[in-house]
């Protein structure tokens, strides 16, 4: 579930796999620990258990005799044992798909600490009061593979790239076949170490993709790497003068987990992808540009996605942006 406030997801704080382990707000990785199920706890009824799809426990409202009449309680995840602390009721709020997690117990809602976009802001219970910081948006996650005969050999490992512990993602090869990013989490040498933001890593090859070296975190352009979700999604342009197109914007302010950006790999300042009237209800985005820049295509929830996320298509408008993208349809 998503936070309408800032469109950062519901996160148990560092993985933890340990009863008491309290739930913050984190940029949407797809890490286990950001996945929640809704157990319904009585046929016909309305409240539900939520329950952390790596540990297995549930998000927990602890009563606590001391709190203020009223004040805010952080919430954890802890085994499930029909408390009315754990019951929670999905209470429409906000724009259509957004709710409150009411909780049973004292009809509290599940509540932002703080009115910010922080990664780690804790999870709390509190007072309605139908701020942006209250309401949830839920979106399923699932995947449906095609049927067919299988195209490929059987996936091999590259023993070169894979870490123990952590997470190789988004792999995105060069059009020369001989360097190769991706994307890799909660490993020790990220800007934020072991956490589940994201850092840019690279991986080059002698031998057309044969075989692949001992990948280096991306220094160059430098700065592309930051505290937040950071990942390449397409290789554009010359052979000799390459381009990458890089998941955020980075602005004066900081960087910003919306859009996309292109930036030279000789170096140079990310420059803002510019789409026509871009956006998306869902932090949840992706992004492909093909190698000679004539179409972009766009993972994104728009008022007009036939589910979820929807696949979308966008083509230059003849002054260095995109046009307003374009719902593909039943594809």
């Amino acid at each position: 579930s998503t936070s309408r406030h800032c469109w950062l997801s519901a996160w148990v704080n560092s993985h933890c796999t340990a009863g008491g382990a309290p739930a913050v707000q984190w940029e949407f990785t797809h890490a286990l620990s950001q996945q929640w199920r809704l157990v319904l706890i009585r046929e016909g009824g309305e409240y539900y258990r939520l329950e952390a799809k790596h540990s297995g426990l549930c998000l927990t409202l602890e009563p606590n005799p001391n709190a203020t009449a009223g004040g805010a309680t952080p919430l954890v995840q802890r085994a499930y044992t029909g408390g009315l602390g754990q019951q929670w009721r999905l209470v429409p709020a906000g724009p259509i798909g957004s709710f409150q997690l009411e909780n049973r117990f004292d009809n509290r809602v599940a509540t932002l600490a703080a009115v910010d976009k922080f990664n780690g802001t804790a999870v709390v219970a509190a007072r309605a009061t139908g701020r942006a910081s209250q309401q949830w948006r839920l979106f399923q996650l699932q995947l449906r593979q095609a049927a067919g005969p299988p195209y490929f050999t059987a996936p091999e490992p590259l023993a070169a790239l894979n870490s123990p512990g952590g997470n190789e993602l988004q792999p995105v090869p060069a059009a020369d076949g001989k360097s190769l990013y991706f994307s890799r989490t909660r490993f020790a040498g990220n800007t934020e170490g072991v956490a589940e933001s994201g850092d840019i890593w690279l991986s080059q090859s002698a031998d057309q993709g044969r075989t692949w070296g001992a990948p280096v975190r991306l220094e160059t352009p430098a700065g592309l790497n930051t505290q937040h979700n950071n990942a390449v999604q397409a290789v554009v342009g010359a052979a000799g003068s390459p381009v990458l197109l890089v998941r955020g914007t980075y602005e004066s302010a900081g960087f910003k987990d919306e859009g996309a950006s292109r930036v030279a790999l000789a170096g140079g300042k990310p420059a803002a992808l510019r789409v026509a009237a871009y956006y998306s209800t869902n932090i949840a985005t992706g992004f492909y540009l093909t190698p000679d820049e004539k179409i972009l295509l766009l993972s994104l929830e728009r008022d007009d996605s036939q589910g979820f996320n929807d696949l979308y298509l966008s083509r230059p408008d003849g002054t260095g942006g995109y046009t307003v993208p374009q719902n593909l349809g039943a594809v």
